[in-house]
């Protein structure tokens, strides 16, 4: 992943739209911004430290940039471990996954243990002896392959390479769909699963997910010492230093539209800022579709109208605002509980 630079390529023009369009929405690049900076550096810090098991809970609203943190984390945590990657090969330092939604009841955590023994080079795990077993397997002559790994063997084996492959991070991309459809019982029981895969790895997990993710703050991880929230924030319309940096942010994106004249849409920051509530992500992909727009209809540049045709409906930001003022606040409470400053009106808050 690339930071960003203000010129484009010279023979852009003479592309396709449809690779025009690509060089715009490229997630391979990132821009530099004042929070994403934030975040990484404290995250960098602690994943390359080596110095003990955590959990760290990387939250913020939808759309605020949290899938391109994790890659430029990805690829900040590789190039600081490359020397020791020379020396042992075997080393795989970073496993990022997305947790996936699941329509049941219950998470499954078998399918989250795959999808990680998958990323740790396992990729025949269910066709691997069960040692549980191996007497029933000595009788019958033959080894227990062919069926499905039962839970608890995969667990043991996600452990087992762990140990092995010695990563400095596991990143959980979507972490809040493992407790979407939680019960406050099940919440505790889940607690109880990822603190017993900490202390069992001695592994960074980083878990990446809307503020949905604070209810894990429900159970035992709450009191356990090990695990820290990192906040990723929207920028804020009323705050001076966050207005400057979001039309600093614009004025970027803008010298990235691949159209022959370059759009003023500093001009038009507010309106920008309104359709995006302030979340880098929410930007890029809405100007994303404008850009597409404009390239469809043979535009020299982008104007107010393909924005306009192309953003969020009014009552869709404002119910974005209204979730992520109350993820603000639950963000706030904890860490003023954490740092005992727990204020009175937030206490008064609590339900």
């Amino acid at each position: 992943m690339e930071l960003h630079t203000d010129q484009l390529p010279s023979d852009l023009f003479e592309q396709s739209n449809q690779q025009r369009l690509d060089f715009f929405k490229n997630d391979q690049y990132a821009i530099s911004h004042r929070n994403l900076d934030q975040a990484v550096n404290v995250l960098l810090q602690r994943a390359c430290s080596r110095s003990q098991s955590e959990l760290i809970l990387v939250v913020g609203p939808s759309g605020v940039g949290k899938s391109i943190l994790l890659r430029l984390l990805e690829n900040l945590v590789i190039r600081e471990v490359l020397p020791e990657l020379i020396h042992n090969p075997g080393l795989i330092p970073f496993i990022n996954i997305e947790a996936m939604a699941t329509g049941q009841g219950k998470f499954m955590w078998d399918g989250l243990y795959r999808q990680i023994l998958v990323a740790l080079g396992e990729l025949y795990i269910d066709q691997k002896i069960d040692y549980g077993t191996i007497q029933d397997s000595l009788k019958r002559k033959k080894p227990s392959s062919g069926k499905r790994a039962s839970e608890i063997t995969l667990l043991n084996a996600l452990l087992t390479s762990l140990s092995h492959r010695k990563p400095y991070v596991v990143a959980i991309d979507e972490m809040q769909h493992i407790i979407r459809t939680a019960s406050s019982s099940t919440l505790e029981d889940y607690g109880e699963r990822i603190k017993f895969l900490m202390e069992g790895s001695q592994v960074v997990w980083v878990g990446f997910g809307t503020y949905q993710l604070l209810r894990l703050l429900n159970s035992d991880l709450r009191s356990s010492g090990i695990t820290k929230i990192i906040h990723f924030p929207r920028y804020h319309y009323e705050v001076e230093q966050d207005a400057q940096e979001f039309q600093r942010i614009l004025s970027i994106f803008q010298s990235r539209v691949p159209l022959p004249e370059t759009p003023s849409l500093c001009e038009c920051w507010e309106f920008c800022y309104e359709r995006s509530i302030g979340c880098v992500g929410i930007l890029k992909g809405w100007l994303t579709q404008a850009v597409a727009l404009a390239l469809e209809e043979t535009a020299n540049t982008l104007s107010i109208s393909h924005l306009e045709r192309t953003a969020k409906l009014t009552f869709e930001c404002q119910q974005m605002v209204k979730d992520g003022i109350e993820g603000e606040a639950r963000v706030a409470e904890y860490l003023a509980e954490q740092s005992g400053l727990f204020p009175d009106y937030l206490q008064g808050n609590e339900e």
